[in-house]
C-alpha cells in the first residue's frame, strides 16, 4: 500500500512539474516577443514547451516504474481471479464435472447451433439406482464416493470427449451430444452402464456395487429448447427404472414437435 501511494505521489509531482515548465516556457517566449526580439523567440518558446511536455510524459514513467508494474500485476491477478470464480460457479466441486448452471449455459449454445444447422441431438439422463438407500445404509461418505464413481464412468465412456456431461443435481447426471458426435451416444451410454457396474465403490469402511439407469432422447433435427430435450430424456429414464433399472431406455423422434407430443 505504501509503495502504491509513493508511486501515485511521484506521478502527480511529475505531471505538476511538467505543467509548470510548460507554462514558464510559454511565458518566456511571450516576454521575448513583447520586448521586440525576433520571431525566432516564438520558435524557441515552442521548442521549450515541447521539451517540457516530453519531460512531463517521461518523468512519470521514469520516476514511478514500480507503480506501473504494480498496477499491471494487479490487473493480471484480478483477471485470473475473475476467471477462477467463473469456473467455480459452473463446476461441481465433488465430481469436478460441470454443474447444472454450467451445463445449461454450454448446452443451450450448442443446441441452438445444432437447431440452426438442422443437425441431430441426443440427451442422456443418468441416475444412480436406489441412491437414497445407499446413503441411509452406508453413510454420506459412501454416497459421495458413489457420485465420483459415476462421474469417472462418464469421463471414461467418452461423453466428456464427444459432448457435454454434468452432475445435474443430487444423484442425477446429464449429457448432451450434437451433430456428428451423436453417433457415439449409444456406445457411450453402454460404456457408462458397464463402468458403473463393473467395479465396486470402495471407501475406508464400506464396499458395495451400484447400478445406474439411463434415459436417452434422440432427435434427428435438434430443438432449440433444451428443456424439451431433457424432459424427453427424463421420460426415457423413468421408463428404464420402471422396466427394472440397470438399463438404457431410448425415445427417438424426427423433430421437436414429435418430442413434445411424446413428453
Amino acid at each position: 500500500m505504501g509503495e502504491t501511494r509513493l508511486g501515485l505521489l511521484a506521478v502527480v509531482t511529475a505531471v505538476t512539474l511538467s505543467a509548470i515548465l510548460a507554462s514558464a516556457a510559454i511565458t518566456y517566449g511571450m516576454m521575448r516577443i513583447a520586448l521586440g526580439d525576433s520571431p525566432d523567440a516564438v520558435l524557441t518558446a515552442a521548442q521549450a514547451m515541447r521539451i517540457a511536455m516530453i519531460i512531463g510524459i517521461a518523468a512519470p514513467l521514469a520516476i514511478a516504474p514500480p507503480l506501473t508494474v504494480r498496477i499491471s500485476r494487479l490487473a493480471v491477478e484480478a483477471h485470473a481471479a475473475r476467471r477462477e470464480l467463473e469456473e467455480l460457479a459452473h463446476k461441481d466441486a465433488l465430481t469436478e464435472l460441470a454443474n447444472r448452471r454450467g451445463f445449461d449455459r454450454a448446452a443451450e449454445t450448442r443446441l441452438r447451433a445444432a437447431a440452426a444447422a438442422g443437425e441431430p441431438a441426443v440427451a442422456l439422463m443418468i441416475d444412480i439406482d436406489r441412491f437414497k438407500s445407499f446413503n441411509d445404509r452406508l453413510g454420506h461418505d459412501f454416497g459421495d464416493e458413489a457420485l465420483r464413481h459415476v462421474a469417472d464412468a462418464l469421463r471414461r465412456s467418452g461423453l466428456t470427449e464427444f459432448g457435454l456431461a454434468a452432475r445435474y443435481g443430487g444423484d442425477e447426471f446429464v449429457a448432451l451430444l450434437t451433430g456428428a458426435e451423436t453417433r457415439h451416444a449409444h456406445a457411450c451410454a453402454q460404456r457408462t452402464l458397464a463402468f458403473c457396474t463393473g467395479a465396486p465403490v470402495v471407501t475406508k469402511t464400506e464396499t458395495a456395487r451400484l447400478t445406474v439407469s439411463i434415459g436417452c432422447a434422440r432427435v434427428e433435427r435438434a430443438p432449440a429448447d433444451l428443456k424439451l430435450l431433457l424432459r424427453s430424456a427424463d421420460l426415457a429414464l423413468m421408463e428404464a427404472k420402471s422396466e427394472g433399472r440397470n438399463r438404457i431406455a431410448t425415445i427417438e423422434s424426427v423433430c421437436a414437435p414429435a418430442l413434445e407430443a411424446a413428453a
